[in-house]
């Protein structure tokens, strides 16, 4: 990150996904804190935002591993895609906003 900040002149967006690939358990407490723990740290040394795309348990609403209920319970904000009636169509929807309500834009 270090290399594309200076190089660009900063770093606008991160997208992880697959963040349980990058520790050794993804139901291991500790390493999912530290892991979590160690992406605010990034995201304030280069004031941006760090995007982790988590997917539900097939034919569920639950989020699989440690790791994911810890990030849903730390995230400032969750947004779900869902597919719409047609094939070309996804919509988001905000599950959570932390500050302020998800109805309501700025």
């Amino acid at each position: 990150m270090d290399i594309f900040y200076h190089k660009f002149g900063g770093i606008h967006l991160v997208v992880i996904d697959g963040i349980a690939d990058l520790i050794r358990s993804a139901n291991d407490e500790m390493e999912s804190i530290a892991i979590i723990d160690n992406l605010y740290q990034l995201a304030g040394i280069y004031k941006t935002c760090i995007v982790c795309v988590l997917h539900f348990i097939p034919n569920g609403i639950k989020l699989r591993a440690h790791i994911c209920s810890e990030l849903q319970r730390k995230a400032a904000t969750i947004l779900s895609i869902e597919k719409d009636e047609g094939p070309t169509v996804s919509v988001v929807k905000a599950l959570k906003v932390r500050d302020g309500s998800p109805l309501v834009c700025p």
